[in-house]
């Protein structure tokens, strides 16, 4: 039998001390590699690179769908013509392609690293895609509801403008989250080019209520409205 002080005894308390001083200088370690100004500034400009060349072919699949062709279809709602659910099924079936590609594209940057002082800014970036989705999807149901019933107020009228509202939404919080990130990573000399909108597109941020209090001075004519997308 080994005595108390033996060997074994003494191996014992040398790993009891070594795992205490361990747990006590682990914070220190991880402490002690601060990122230098240049590594910030690299780790922005890839941040910067991934939201001009994923988020924001992400956003652009909302720019079928401006704001001159939701005047046109609001139009519609106020001189319904059979010939009409021919522009719903085009706007029904854009809808579901560009909800599936800003689902996998939003997924991607949704996984991207941001510096952590960007972090909050990433999650509203990423918030603002998921709402492009959903507004996508609405519009999509909305346009099928309105293939059969466009004079509905509550199938068809109401849910299209609601989701046609929502899809303008989602894109200005992104274009002002995008903003945001611009000017913060200004410090580290990091450049976020400009966003490409375009011109149409402009006007996809108007309020619907806006569009409402719009003029109509003629008719649309449904296939120059359905070659406009």
């Amino acid at each position: 039998m080994s005595p108390v002080g033996g060997p074994l005894a003494r191996y014992a308390v040398w790993l009891v001390v070594a795992v205490a001083i361990g747990g006590a200088f682990a914070p220190i370690y991880a402490q002690a590699s601060p990122t230098t100004p240049v590594d910030a500034a690299r780790e922005e400009a890839a941040y910067a690179s991934s939201i001009t060349h994923v988020a924001d072919s992400a956003i652009h699949r909302l720019d079928f769908f401006p704001a001159r062709s939701q005047l046109r279809v609001q139009m519609l709602f106020m001189t319904p013509r059979d010939s009409a659910s021919v522009l719903f099924v085009e706007i029904g079936r854009r809808s579901l392609g560009a909800a599936m590609v800003v689902d996998e594209i939003g997924s991607r940057f949704e996984g991207v690293h941001a510096p952590d002082d960007l972090r909050q800014l990433h999650a509203e970036m990423v918030s603002s895609l998921h709402a492009a989705r959903a507004a996508l999807d609405r519009l999509a149901a909305s346009a099928n509801a309105c293939q059969f019933d466009l004079s509905s107020v509550q199938r068809c009228q109401a849910p299209f403008t609601s989701a046609s509202s929502a899809l303008g939404q989602a894109y200005k919080r992104y274009l002002d989250t995008r903003v945001k990130i611009r000017d913060q990573i200004v410090d580290t000399q990091t450049i976020l080019p400009e966003f490409k909108m375009p011109g149409n597109a402009k006007r996809t941020m108007q309020s619907v209520h806006t569009l409402h209090a719009a003029p109509v001075t003629k008719t649309l004519n449904v296939n120059r409205a359905s070659r406009g997308f």
